[in-house]
């Protein structure tokens, strides 16, 4: 356990490893090790640094950068000087960034990075990183700042929508770290694989519970599911977060001969996780599969252990759920009902949106739209979204758990289910596939297997280049129905 005082910041955890364990290792970054000695020091580099651009204390800064070294080191430096940092990727476009961007102080980039609305940008030149390193001075001591100024600017997922922007104050954050060091279980001997960019939110705080630990965070350049595999053999990988159907991708395409990890958590998160997607995990790569729920407006909410076979999840340290009626009132155990949650890592709302934070955001609760059934008070499972749930024939249907049925009958690389009113008003099930392996007559009758006790009627198969997904890796469902709508004619007929 760390002797650091209650509120202490990520950089106070990476000088005290640095001062016990100054040679253990803190990063690797594309297969250079970096010490925690070494991350000390040139946070406090980039510190003093970023300190003579000038901005206040309590600034916003949109930093976007691909070295996942160097995105760190910026990130806790402005920590350090008391300044709220956003992190955004390359491939994000206007509707996923341009609101971040156009409201912080500095947008702080890669040349190549996208600047939709930024007032003030300033680009991430490599003389400035050299002349940065080559500093001889620690950088500034850490600003004075108060439990409640901003760290960190999160965007909630967008799975129906625009994303919204979320203000994590330094009160909020050390509970969020908390809970992903629960989920995680890490430790100093714990090698956590980046598979996600900064910009999803679970990632970093994930890294950051990993770092505070003591444990080794690696950041490798690996091209396709394959990759991650070969990723997980080279560096000792003990711990890594993946999307369900980036882990199917990874175990679809296991490079032959691989020795399964003799120690390996998966954390899923983003959709539910299959029992069968889980005991492939456990048979050929992982020996242990925790499915995580959460979201970025309360942190992680709960965790359920693959090996287990349990359809409920154990509720967090620290998190207070309840199943309500349409009058919030709590419904009986194991009745389904609108899932509420409670915890010090709440944040206050939706930066610029108050319509939206008064309906999910209610008497001390945060209601994010989910239908759950409680098992007591510490037992959770998620039935589905309400926002989501498909009415077919007047049966409400999850869309995950139809393409959970598609995952485990056909190859596919990835599949998105929405519906569709017909003519007469009957919702009709929309089947998208990304990377279908068979022809026509295969894949429909690989279907129509699928879907044999689901009582759907007739489906459309619809062939997309890809399924929309966001950075936390769940199908945005708006953009989706766009893009089936668009493509609608182009698939087989099933009954």
């Amino acid at each position: 356990m760390s002797n650091l005082p209650a509120g202490a910041t990520t950089g106070d955890h990476v000088a005290l490893h640095a001062s016990e364990r100054p040679d253990a290792v803190a990063l690797i970054n594309d297969g250079r090790a970096i010490s925690y000695a070494e991350f000390q020091r040139d946070i406090g580099k980039f510190a003093a640094a970023l300190g003579e651009f000038g901005l206040p204390p309590r600034s916003v800064v949109a930093v976007g950068c691909d070295d996942f070294h160097l995105h760190w080191l910026l990130l806790l430096a402005f920590e350090r000087l008391n300044v709220a940092t956003a992190s955004y990727h390359s491939g994000e476009g206007a509707a996923d960034c341009g609101q971040l961007l156009a409201g912080v102080d500095l947008v702080l980039s890669d040349e190549h990075f996208p600047l939709h609305g930024a007032a003030r940008h300033r680009s991430i030149a490599r003389t400035w990183v050299a002349d940065t390193l080559a500093r001889s001075d620690h950088g500034p001591a850490y600003a004075d700042w108060a439990a409640d100024d901003a760290v960190r600017i999160l965007r909630s997922s967008g799975t129906t929508g625009r994303p919204k922007r979320l203000v994590v104050t330094r009160r909020m954050n050390e509970p969020r770290i908390a809970g992903y060091a629960w989920q995680y279980q890490f430790t100093p001997q714990s090698r956590y694989l980046l598979t996600l960019p900064f910009a999803a939110g679970p990632m970093y705080g994930a890294a950051t519970a990993c770092l505070r630990a003591g444990g080794t965070v690696v950041a490798d350049s690996f091209e396709g599911s394959g990759g991650v595999a070969r990723a997980i053999a080279r560096h000792g990988i003990t711990h890594v977060m993946l999307q369900p159907i980036m882990l199917k991708r990874v175990l679809d395409d296991l490079p032959r001969g691989l020795a399964k990890p003799p120690r390996l958590t998966i954390v899923t998160l983003g959709s539910a996780l299959s029992d069968e997607l889980g005991a492939r995990a456990l048979e050929h790569l992982a020996t242990e599969v925790t499915d995580v729920f959460g979201c970025n407006e309360v942190g992680g909410v709960s965790r359920r252990r693959a090996t287990l076979r349990d359809r409920f999840s154990d509720v967090s340290p620290g998190v207070e759920v309840e199943a309500v009626d349409e009058s919030g009132r709590p419904v009986p155990a194991g009745e389904p009902g609108l899932l509420r949650i409670r915890t010090e890592a709440m944040v206050a709302g939706y930066l610029g949106e108050p319509d939206l934070t008064r309906h999910h955001f209610r008497n001390g609760w945060f209601h994010p739209g989910d239908t759950a059934i409680l098992d007591g008070p510490r037992r959770l499972r998620i039935v589905g979204r309400g926002d989501e749930l498909l009415n077919i024939g007047g049966a409400k249907v999850r869309p995950d758990d139809l393409e959970a049925l598609v995952v485990r009958h056909a190859a596919v690389g990835d599949v998105g289910i929405c519906t569709f009113a017909s003519r007469e008003g009957i919702e009709e099930v929309y089947v998208a596939l990304a990377g279908a392996r068979h022809d026509h007559r295969e894949l429909l009758a690989r279907l129509e297997e699928a879907f044999t006790h689901q009582q759907l009627g007739s489906f459309r198969v619809v062939l997309l280049p890809a399924i929309p997904r966001n950075a936390a890796g769940k199908i945005v469902r708006s953009a989706l129905k766009e893009m089936v709508a668009r493509a609608a004619g182009l698939g087989p007929r099933g009954e």
